[in-house]
């Protein structure tokens, strides 16, 4: 009654990051509207997109307080 263990190879690569994890991508974003270098994506209210560092990191810390 042996059963196998998935291991940690990834079976197909190109699922195994988010669209913006790989390089650093200029978008417009979806707080600020406008182009910057983007570092993920985010949900405010019913809208879903790109989010820039420094819309990240006001969003994080607001969050905190």
């Amino acid at each position: 009654m042996s059963r196998e263990i998935p291991g940690p190879k990834v079976n197909d690569p190109s699922k195994a990051f988010g669209q913006y994890d790989l390089a650093p991508i200029t978008d417009r974003c979806i707080n600020c509207e406008e182009s910057k270098k983007i570092i993920g994506t985010i949900t405010l209210g019913k809208r879903s997109g790109p989010i820039c560092v420094k819309c990240f990191k006001a969003y994080q810390n607001k969050s905190e307080t």
